[in-house]
């Protein structure tokens, strides 16, 4: 005997149309809502705002990047100066006598200018603190006094701190200070050379604007380009939230009109007069024109009514008079 194989026959249900119509609907309804949602005054306006915010920390470090590399650069040429004018009195260092220190003045004075500062400090063998220098020779030339206040100025900075008591070679700095004039310098150079007669520390300080413009020896933030840049992005930043507010407070007095309107409690007011916004005045003039035409057209609809009442007074009259005796 053959076995037959029963199938079980699918069945297809078909979608309820109840169903099927509510999910439309529910995805219209989202639609509609993210429309509303894109093209809302309050979206745009916090969208703004999250690009006026992220903006300045992308361009920040992409110029931040740019000027270490400017700093990089500069510092090396700066040091590279300090280890030249080091290298040119070292021969003289090798004692401590009144024609050596003369002879380091002589060439110090050939070397510095108005804007590269050089100042040779000494310390004696043995010398307690380590950090006690004194002042030999300086350029350009100033005055006893002056280098009194330099050196309790450059003591304060703590630039001393780096010397250690055996005098290894140190060959960098970037510390910030104002010299007794108060003006700024930027100490760039600082060599320490060590001999039989003591340590000698050559600093070379600057007062140029490429030195002093950069952030060396400062968070760049404070920099004036970065602070000059700030204060015109936040200008800007201020003027479009106004614009925004601005043009809300216009859109809310065509509200409040429109609800006065609407209410009967209108003064004679109109929306040209309570627009204070000059794009926006052939729209105040288009809603004039509509109130005025919906005006006429109430108008005309109450005199219709008034002149219909009255052509029907007559004939009610008569019918009144003819079911009078029916009664």
């Amino acid at each position: 005997m053959r076995s037959i194989t029963v199938s079980i026959a699918s069945r297809i249900i078909p979608v309820s149309d109840t169903v099927g119509a509510s999910i439309h609907k529910k995805r219209k309804s989202i639609v509609v809502r993210s429309q509303l949602v894109a093209r809302s005054f309050a979206t745009k306006l916090v969208l703004l705002l999250a690009i006026f915010i992220a903006v300045p920390w992308i361009l920040y470090g992409q110029f931040r990047m740019a000027d270490v590399d400017k700093q990089t650069l500069l510092l090396k040429a700066a040091q590279e100066q300090g280890r030249l004018v080091a290298e040119s009195i070292k021969p003289h260092l090798s004692e401590f006598t009144p024609s050596a220190i003369s002879k380091v003045a002589s060439v110090l004075l050939r070397i510095g200018g108005e804007e590269t500062k050089i100042k040779v400090l000494y310390r004696p063998i043995d010398t307690v603190p380590v950090q006690r220098f004194y002042y030999v020779a300086s350029a350009p030339k100033v005055s006893a006094s002056y280098l009194a206040r330099e050196q309790e100025e450059l003591v304060q900075t703590g630039i001393f701190d780096s010397v250690p008591a055996t005098c290894e070679r140190i060959d960098s700095t970037a510390e910030r200070y104002r010299n007794p004039n108060g003006k700024e310098e930027l100490l760039v150079s600082m060599r320490a050379v060590n001999t039989g007669a003591g340590c000698w520390v050559v600093i070379t300080s600057t007062a140029a604007d490429e030195f002093l413009e950069t952030g060396i020896g400062r968070p760049y933030w404070q920099t004036p380009e970065i602070r000059f840049a700030a204060i015109i992005y936040l200008l800007m930043a201020v003027f479009i939230v106004i614009l925004f507010l601005d043009g809300r407070r216009n859109l809310q007095r065509f509200a409040s009109l429109a609800r006065r309107i609407r209410t009967r409690r209108q003064d004679n007011q109109t929306f040209a007069e309570e627009n204070h916004i000059p794009e926006l005045s052939g729209v105040a003039v288009e809603f004039d024109r509509m109130v005025g035409a919906l005006r006429q057209s109430a108008e005309m609809i109450r005199y219709m009514a008034e002149d219909n009442a009255h052509a029907y007074k007559t004939p009610i009259a008569v019918i009144a008079q003819a079911v009078e005796p029916l009664k």
